[in-house]
């Protein structure tokens, strides 16, 4: 496989349809036989990659150009969820909006040192790019799907339910942080519950808030700021479960990465992805 070809891959797994802003080939590659593949890169991975003759190096967070300063963009697949998770697409549009108006001025956007890893990559020719919103899509669907075939049936969920359904996920298995119940108590009921990984939605009252206010019972964020455990507290109608930042990372990129090994390529996961070993008789 080579990089266009991952990356094609990676957004039809995740059901995207278009490019995401957030994700991109930076320094591109024929096929390639070996690829190392974290969480955060910067150039202590991509020297380890280098010394260990990987044809290839795969990030997930856009915390470099061209993904650093487009992926407030990216936010829109965030209001698409939440349209389809019943809030009001005015109320939805507003939210996400405003977000991206934050993110586009913050740190993470023109004031970042966007070409401090895409520099170093050049400079000794170690091809480059980054997973990011299409491995959280695909994260997101993954633990949905599991809820929904093991939560049970005929009779309303408790938090217990989805607390140990999700346990049962082998990144969540191996991880030194395990899920952990934020908001309500095991005995609580769930309601619907939703999974969203981005870290916007960790940290932005204002979604956990819509969705509760649309239906949503049970929220699964990969971690929550202070402020948004605050906000859904004081709300007073849903739960929080924070799955583990980088467990919620590592399910979306194992997913990734399983293809590439059933293509024949050699993966070494580093930089915080879990290696859960599934698909490959571990």
């Amino acid at each position: 496989m080579n990089p266009t070809q991952i990356m094609s891959f990676a957004h039809r797994a995740a059901g995207l349809s278009e490019p995401e802003a957030d994700s991109a080939v930076v320094v591109d590659a024929g096929e390639i036989h070996r690829a190392a593949a974290g969480l955060d890169i910067a150039t202590a991975e991509l020297i380890t990659a280098w010394d260990m003759e990987c044809g290839l190096v795969i990030g997930h967070h856009a915390d470099y150009a061209p993904g650093s300063l487009q992926a407030h963009r990216s936010f829109a697949t965030i209001r698409e969820k939440m349209i389809r998770l019943g809030v009001h697409p005015a109320q939805a549009g507003k939210i996400i909006r405003e977000l991206q108006t934050l993110h586009r001025r913050g740190r993470s956007g023109n004031s970042s040192n966007y070409d401090r890893v895409p520099s170093i990559a050049r400079l000794i020719s170690m091809p480059l790019m980054n997973i990011a919103t299409p491995a959280d899509r695909i994260g997101e669907n993954r633990v949905e799907a599991l809820l929904e075939q093991t939560l049970p049936a005929g009779a309303p969920a408790r938090l217990s339910d989805v607390m140990e359904a999700l346990r049962l996920i082998p990144e969540c298995a191996l991880s030194i942080s395990p899920p952990a119940l934020y908001v309500g108590a095991e005995g609580d009921y769930a309601g619907k519950p939703a999974a969203l990984f981005s870290h916007i939605a960790a940290e932005s009252p204002s979604i956990a808030t819509a969705l509760f206010e649309a239906g949503v019972g049970t929220l699964i964020l990969p971690y929550a700021a202070e402020a948004v455990i605050a906000a859904v507290k004081e709300q007073n109608i849903g739960n929080l479960i924070a799955l583990g930042h980088v467990t919620a990372d590592s399910i979306g990129m194992n997913a990734v990465l399983r293809e590439l090994e059933r293509q024949g390529v050699e993966v070494i996961r580093f930089s915080g992805i879990i290696d859960s070993g599934e698909g490959r008789g571990k």
